[in-house]
């Protein structure tokens, strides 16, 4: 039965006068402040004073809800209810977008680049948080599942194997019952892939215009209409005149239309003035979102005969068309085109680069030198968008979640063995037959085939270091994962760094945070929106290694510092190593109860906010950007498969993949780093075997009738008898103990004589 004892003390105390029995203290916790206080220490004393053998409902109801409120049990409750909010968030969402949805790619807003991006990265804040978090709350439940009971462990050591305790374990699902290892497996399937499909429900998209640039005489704009404008074009009027003018035939006939807003707008004072230089940068992009048509205006002396005219008769020089479908050309200003330049380009033609950027005051078209331009600022540029049928996904792996963790928080009725003092307090109260005389023995005796049990020698290199605690596979596997993550990124971002400084073309050599204009074509997968899908999926896939990385890093910090705990217990200096076990069940006498597991928070929430943040920095690092298509009037391009045309543009940025290599190594030196820290105290290193605690809890004679309660005293290890042949004894006791001395030898009882 649960024992009831002393509440775990939170900070302030109250002092209430409780008819308590003698070791009950009057440090109650907050939240069970207002329990009954005829409440006795034992439940069998309360079931003596109930003729029928019951007691009254309520005693159960508080014994029940003052286990809940302790230690692991506590721990999955807040484990489940943070899976439920994380669900009622995605369940919300994914009612809200379907009930007000068009299509799969659903948009959630739409603006200006510079907004959406914001929403996006606050949007990927939110998901990367409530993701991180709730890895954490599985790993904690499954390391609550994968927990031994005393029973399992007796059956492991009566066979000679032993079973993990205080650690996420594989070694223990030989024991786990087939529903316990399902929730398990479970569990685990649907951590790893979370935080990939979680990243991959919100993307932004970008809209690329096609334009059409008319070059004008400075009259144009003076003019009270449009002049000449509304005259049929017909494409071999132009041809004839200028043979390097083709336009297509559904741009011919837009551009009465164009010419007529442009007109318009001009005079209105809508359109943006540019210098030449800046209307150079501004349009020599891959992705257009922000600029649509154009008007350059040329100083050119007018001449009412010209036949140079675009139009006879009217103020238009030239117009040309651009096509944003056409993204391979480099820089659709300067690029030449048949040893002509296309657009604004310069009295010299092979010059026809991206140079002329840097020289913009030599900038003529054909013959017409330019003064100004203006530009029409394009409708919406950017989209934030969702995918409904991941985010259906997502909620359903949630729910499953929350499911299991309730499941596990209802059916684990018995108390496993989670901390090491659990293993301790249940090895004192019933001994452990099968590990006695072997007090000296640490976890890699237990692992070689053949235990022996003779007395051992006490020599001093028994200071081990943390890494001693851990196996060598769990070490290996965390280092790999960390290295192969390094590697894999700072080569990525060195390609992307220096692969595009022989390409020209804006190249990220030159802007390593470039903005989605800025768009290196030469990184982009082609594509349409059908391989979007795949491709979401592809471009999450690094998140898959970060939780890889999370959870293997939890599992060996969890291991180092279960050693730490286990000889903090040895500490001879001043008394430190004398304290109360901490248990994860209700305390009694002078244990401690914590919600943690085995990681002190100030391990395990650096961890997860290290593990949030490589998890947000992945999903800036790797994006995928569906480019829309739109005519120079602002309405979707259609392809010849009647859908609107759109392209996949997917990339890397260097900088954030830089900064994730950068904190990786800080992860994998700290790992390193802790392994070597020595322990303060000589004791064998018990690590998670279980036969090492219990070789350690065979308390001597003298104290063998006080079995009880010896594990709800303050406790310390040390030797706590020496036989007349000189052997001593050591084991956790609750009675003074003697530091070991070096060349004494140690061992189990033999006709024992206390010190």
């Amino acid at each position: 039965m649960a024992r009831i004892g002393r509440e775990h003390p939170i900070h302030h105390h109250h002092h209430h006068h409780h008819h308590h029995h003698h070791h009950q203290s009057s440090r109650d916790s907050a939240e069970l402040e207002d329990r009954d206080p005829s409440v006795a220490n034992d439940e069998t004393a309360t079931l003596k004073r109930h003729k029928d053998g019951r007691a009254p409902r309520s005693y159960w109801r508080q014994a029940r809800a003052r286990r809940v409120f302790h230690g692991w049990r506590f721990g999955i409750l807040c484990a489940s209810a943070w899976a439920v909010l994380v669900f009622l968030i995605n369940l919300t969402a994914t009612i809200a977008i379907s009930a007000s949805s068009r299509g799969n790619h659903d948009v959630l807003l739409e603006d200006q680049c510079d907004s959406v991006s914001k929403w996006n990265t606050g949007l990927h804040v939110l998901i990367n948080v409530l993701s991180t978090v709730l890895l954490a709350a599985s790993n904690y439940c499954m390391q609550c599942l994968s927990a031994p009971t005393r029973r399992d462990v007796d059956k492991a050591h009566a066979k000679g194997s032993w079973l993990d305790i205080g650690v996420p374990s594989t070694r223990n699902i030989s024991i786990m019952s087939r529903s316990r290892l399902a929730i398990w497996c479970l569990l685990g399937l649907t951590s790893l892939p979370l935080h990939l499909l979680y990243n991959a429900t919100v993307f932004q998209s970008v809209s690329s215009n096609s334009y059409v640039v008319a070059t004008v005489h400075q009259r144009f704009l003076q003019d009270e209409s449009c002049r000449n404008c509304t005259n049929g074009f017909s494409r071999n009027d132009t041809a004839e005149e200028k043979p390097e003018t083709v336009l297509s035939d559904s741009v011919v006939n837009q551009i009465p239309e164009i010419l007529g807003t442009l007109h318009t707008e001009g005079r209105q004072g809508k359109l943006l003035r540019l210098s030449v230089e800046d209307c150079r940068k501004e349009y020599s992009v891959h992705v257009n979102p922000k600029r649509s048509n154009l008007l350059v205006v040329s100083s050119k002396p007018f001449d009412p005969l010209e036949t140079q005219m675009f139009v006879p008769g009217s103020y238009i020089w030239d117009i040309q068309e651009f096509n944003a479908t056409d993204i391979e050309r480099k820089d659709l200003w300067m690029e030449s085109n048949d040893s002509h330049c296309v657009g604004l380009d310069s009295a010299g033609k092979e010059s026809c680069t991206s140079d002329m950027i840097e020289t913009p005051d030599s900038w003529t078209v054909g013959e017409h030198w330019a003064l100004y331009c203006l530009s029409q600022q394009a409708v919406g540029s950017c989209k934030l968008r969702t995918k409904r049928s991941l985010l259906i996904i997502v909620t359903a792996v949630n729910f499953v979640k929350c499911a299991l963790m309730f499941y596990a928080f209802l059916n684990m009725q018995d108390d496993p063995l989670i901390t090491v003092g659990d293993a301790i307090a249940s090895f004192l109260e019933r001994e452990d037959p099968t590990t006695r005389d072997m007090c000296l023995l640490s976890k890699p005796d237990f692992e070689k085939p053949g235990i022996q049990r003779e007395p051992r020698e006490f020599q001093n290199d028994l200071r081990r270091r943390w890494k001693d605690a851990t196996s060598k596979v769990r070490r290996r596997f965390a280092y790999a994962i960390l290295v192969l993550a390094i590697l894999t990124v700072t080569f990525l971002a060195l390609t992307m760094i220096f692969g595009n400084r022989y390409k020209g073309s804006n190249g990220y050599s030159v802007q390593m945070r470039p903005g989605i204009e800025q768009l290196n074509t030469q990184n982009m997968l082609k594509g349409s929106w059908d391989v979007l899908d795949r491709n979401l999926i592809i471009v999450n896939i690094p998140q898959l290694g970060i939780s890889l990385i999370y959870l293997s890093y939890n599992h060996l910090m969890t291991a180092m510092l279960l050693g730490r705990e286990w000889t903090s217990y040895a500490e001879d200096r001043k008394g430190l190593g004398r304290k109360g076990l901490r248990v994860s069940r209700v305390p009694s006498g002078e244990q401690r109860s914590t919600y943690f597991l085995q990681l002190p928070y100030r391990f395990s929430i650096p961890l997860m906010a290290m593990s949030g943040l490589l998890h947000w920095l992945v999903s800036r690092s790797f994006f995928l950007v569906p480019i829309e298509f739109y005519d120079p009037l602002g309405q979707p391009e259609i392809g010849r498969d009647n859908k609107p045309r759109a392209m996949l543009g997917m990339g890397i940025y260097p900088l954030e993949l830089i900064v994730v290599a950068v904190l990786s190594a800080l992860m994998l030196l700290t790992a390193v780093g802790f392994g070597f820290v020595r322990h303060r105290a000589s004791m064998p290193v018990a690590g998670s075997c279980s036969m090492a605690m219990s070789a350690a809890c065979h308390l001597n004679e003298a104290e063998d009738p006080d079995r009880d309660t010896a594990s709800t005293k303050i406790m310390q290890w040390g030797v706590v008898s020496v036989s007349d042949e000189g052997i001593g004894h050591c084991s956790f006791s609750s009675q003074a103990v003697q530091p070991l001395v070096v060349g004494v030898k140690y061992a189990g009882q033999c006709s024992n004589k206390v010190i």
